[in-house]
């Protein structure tokens, strides 16, 4: 699905504002529809029935994998000010941790919240699936 001009410039207004007021807050209700989302598409593969093979399994992932990263473009392109204070925060931490530690921490993008999520909510559930139906 797409959204057009005028409403895409609409829903930047209103995540900005948002992002304003409590990015933080922002930021955990989008990981919730982030969730949901992928939830949802993970819920279509477990609809299938138990004698398909591991490999209609994984076309089914690439099926839904297409379709999430084209929803996950869309929802980033609106969150491109949440993306910003997440990238501030990062760079912040970073200064602040440099010397520190070895490793970085980082808080995931909107984008890769989603990936997160689907890694999770399908990904994993197939690989167990695809173990099951192999014994």
């Amino acid at each position: 699905e797409r959204i057009g001009g005028d409403e895409l410039a609409r829903c930047r207004d209103v995540v900005g504002k948002l992002a304003q007021r409590n990015w933080v807050q922002l930021y955990e209700c989008v990981g919730v529809l982030m969730t949901e989302v992928m939830e949802d598409l993970g819920g279509s593969l477990r609809l299938l029935e138990a004698g398909q093979s591991p490999l209609e399994l994984l076309r089914g992932v690439l099926v839904l994998w297409r379709r999430a990263r084209a929803w996950m473009r869309l929802v980033a392109g609106v969150f491109d000010r949440l993306n910003a204070h997440i990238e501030t925060e990062n760079r912040q931490h970073d200064g602040h941790f440099a010397s520190c530690s070895s490793r970085l921490v980082h808080t995931p993008s909107v984008h890769h919240m989603g990936v997160i999520g689907f890694r999770e909510k399908v990904v994993m559930w197939t690989s167990g699936r695809a173990r099951k139906l192999q014994e």
